[in-house]
């Protein structure tokens, strides 16, 4: 918290609000002050990371919409036979995906489809039966899309979300804490012994 010496008025860090910043931002809002509005149902008060995307959508803002053959929450349902009657499943750019006896005895992982005996992974998943984990710094269906989360921090594969090291906050990992602040939601004060 920084406040002027001239009026008085407080800039508050990041997650806080109210005369003395020692309020908590509001179900929305985030950043310092409280001044930014959430992209999703609900957010850190801190970075602004979704903590849930509404269904069909995935990314740290919910800013992108299930890729082909996905649906649901957090992208997790596929457009089988039985899901056929799913809005996200009558999209006009998808084709349906169904199984054959090509596929009797192939195991695609959980969350994998396979259909003429070839495996279409779950985000997050890559390889020939999906048994791969997205590498460092990719995400998503097959892996494509690459995600920037600091030195320290770590990539969701299912959503790019990330985790930030100690000592950063943000979408990205790109916002240092607040002097006395650590932790990657930089919620927790560093602790001074004397």
């Amino acid at each position: 918290m920084q406040c002027s010496p001239v009026t008085g008025r407080c800039s508050c860090s990041s997650g806080f609000t109210g005369a003395n910043c020692d309020e908590t931002c509001g179900e929305g809002f985030w950043g310092p002050n409280c001044r930014e509005k959430c992209m999703c149902q609900g957010c850190d008060p801190t970075s602004g990371q979704c903590d849930k995307c509404s269904p069909g959508r995935i990314g740290p803002d919910c800013e992108q919409r299930c890729t082909a053959y996905w649906w649901g929450e957090d992208c997790e349902q596929i457009c089988t036979v039985s899901a056929n009657e799913s809005a996200a499943c009558k999209r006009p750019d998808l084709v349906k995906k169904r199984s054959n006896n090509a596929c009797d005895h192939i195991n695609c992982g959980l969350g994998g489809w396979c259909d003429d005996g070839q495996c279409y992974c779950a985000p997050g998943k890559t390889g020939l039966r999906c048994q791969e984990s997205c590498q460092t710094q990719s995400w998503g269906m097959e892996c494509l899309n690459a995600c920037d989360c600091g030195k320290d921090g770590t990539c969701d594969p299912v959503d790019g979300s990330c985790q930030c090291g100690s000592g950063f906050t943000g979408p990205s990992c790109d916002t240092k804490c607040p002097e006395g602040k650590i932790q990657e939601t930089c919620a927790a004060k560093v602790l001074t012994l004397f």
